[in-house]
């Protein structure tokens, strides 16, 4: 099993899990906040903010968009990176079965069936698993088997040392894009990434209190739109930063795809 690094993990869970609910339950407790401050200060008194607090505002709300902006960057390129990292693993995996037919025999037979059970048990068990943020023990333990079952074989001839320097080569970048998948599924958003989108969201939120219209329910609509979009920006990263949970998540289908080829050939 995988260890989670970052200890907020159960935010993006609960976003990730509950969106429409989390989206929902903070425009209604922006709104609240709203009604709630001017009752609290009076419209007399929060007028009086407006023209030193506008400026203000247009200094958090620009500085939270260019980080909030900067997060999801990040959180895309990594996001990408993982669907690459899932296609070279793939393509890797096709290339070891299809030289194997050329080492010798019966190893070269044995190596094409782990890597076919291989692919299928990335495909049926472990990317269930990756979702709840842990590897499959038992797909490792197969590519492992082909690593001993390479280790084995003595080529004979030329021709057969040439294929299994590739067959080498190949499931070395294999290893090593698994690893990388599993980086991914290990990956959470940093806490300090966390405390900026949720305190820096509040912290707009909360200045936009500051500011009176002559109707309370239309200023509260406009806080409630405000709200929506803030809480939009943090599931969109909390949905990259997971690309296996979720909504938008990395396919399998490059696994699919090479398995239906290898039964194919």
């Amino acid at each position: 099993m995988t260890k989670v690094s970052s200890d907020l993990i159960w935010v993006d869970h609960i976003v990730t899990s509950y969106s429409m609910h989390v989206i929902v339950a903070s425009i209604i407790l922006s709104c609240l906040g709203q009604i709630a401050f001017r009752k609290l200060l009076g419209r007399k008194r929060l007028s009086s903010c407006h023209e030193v607090g506008g400026y203000y505002f247009s200094v958090v709300g620009t500085f939270y968009a260019v980080l909030v902006g900067l997060i999801i960057f990040d959180a895309q390129a990594r996001f990408d990176d993982a669907k690459t990292d899932v296609e070279s693993e793939a393509s890797a995996l096709f290339m070891i079965h299809l030289h194997a037919a050329r080492l010798p025999q019966p190893q070269g037979a044995e190596i094409q069936s782990l890597i076919k059970t291989y692919a299928n048990q990335v495909i049926v068990s472990e990317w269930e698993t990756m979702k709840n943020g842990h590897r499959d023990d038992v797909a490792r333990g197969l590519l492992v088997s082909v690593s001993k079952k390479l280790d084995a074989i003595e080529p004979k001839t030329q021709g057969q040392e040439t294929v299994f320097d590739k067959v080498q080569d190949e499931l070395s970048l294999a290893w090593t894009m698994r690893r990388q998948r599993i980086s991914h599924v290990e990956y959470r958003l940093p806490d300090l990434e966390w405390e900026v989108l949720l305190i820096g969201g509040l912290v707009t939120v909360v200045f936009s209190y500051f500011f009176v219209l002559e109707s309370l329910w239309m200023q509260a609509a406009m806080t409630s739109l405000m709200s929506l979009v803030i809480a939009f920006n943090i599931y969109v990263v909390v949905e990259l930063s997971n690309p296996y949970l979720g909504r938008i998540v990395v396919s399998k289908k490059p696994f699919q795809v090479i398995t239906a080829q290898i039964e194919v050939d």
